[in-house]
């Protein structure tokens, strides 16, 4: 849970999307900027590296103020929640804009999560998703089939903002479904999604999907 400097096209693409930068902001996990990025001075790093800048020093340095960090394991985050479990319904519509860098595939119940996400983002809000699709064995729980994020998050309401995918450095990657519902990757040995998503209904139930190369 990071912000890897060899990714730093893809966080300035998606922090240009409109109203991307919008209080409240819920970050999940506590995600720390790796290496120092002379481009961010009123940053703060260790030089010895004991201490690293974070996402929400970021936000808060560019004028919002109601970016919280939630997180089950890291003490330094203001909000302490198992995503596995549904969060309260006080928490229901409460954000604008959600952010998950490499989280979602280290909690195990995937369905509940996004569910989760879609209940904390208000009505014309933003989910933004990086996570592995291809590689990474061991990283997380996870690697995802991009069809399961980007239908499960359809299907419940949201359109897409944004769909790039790169290896895990900073070269864009070409991923697509073929005519015959099979997701083509590239030879990398490791791929990621970067998906940004904007809620246009409320949810009511929950849908889960079927994968589209099974549904006649």
């Amino acid at each position: 849970m990071a912000m890897a400097g060899a990714h730093d096209l893809y966080f300035d693409e998606m922090f240009a999307l409109a109203d991307f930068l919008m209080d409240p902001i819920r970050i999940i996990g506590v995600q720390e900027i790796l290496g120092i990025r002379p481009r961010w001075p009123q940053l703060t790093w260790a030089a010895d590296g004991s201490k690293n800048a974070t996402m929400r020093e970021l936000l808060l340095s560019k004028d919002l103020v109601d970016v919280k960090e939630l997180d089950f394991h890291d003490p330094r985050a203001e909000i302490k929640w198992d995503l596995n479990k549904p969060i309260p319904t006080e928490w229901h519509n409460s954000a604008h804009t959600l952010i998950d860098i490499g989280s979602i595939e280290h909690i195990s119940r995937s369905n509940q999560v996004l569910e989760n996400y879609l209940r904390m983002v208000k009505l014309g809000g933003l989910i933004a998703i990086q996570t592995p699709i291809k590689g990474f064995c061991g990283h997380g729980l996870h690697t995802f089939s991009p069809e399961f994020l980007i239908e499960t998050l359809k299907q419940n309401g949201c359109e897409v903002m944004y769909e790039k995918y790169s290896s895990d450095g900073e070269t864009q990657v070409n991923v697509a479904m073929d005519d015959t519902g099979v997701w083509r990757f590239p030879p990398n040995e490791h791929v990621l999604i970067w998906l940004v998503v904007r809620k246009f209904k409320q949810l009511t139930d929950f849908t889960t999907i079927q994968q589209s190369c099974y549904v006649e």
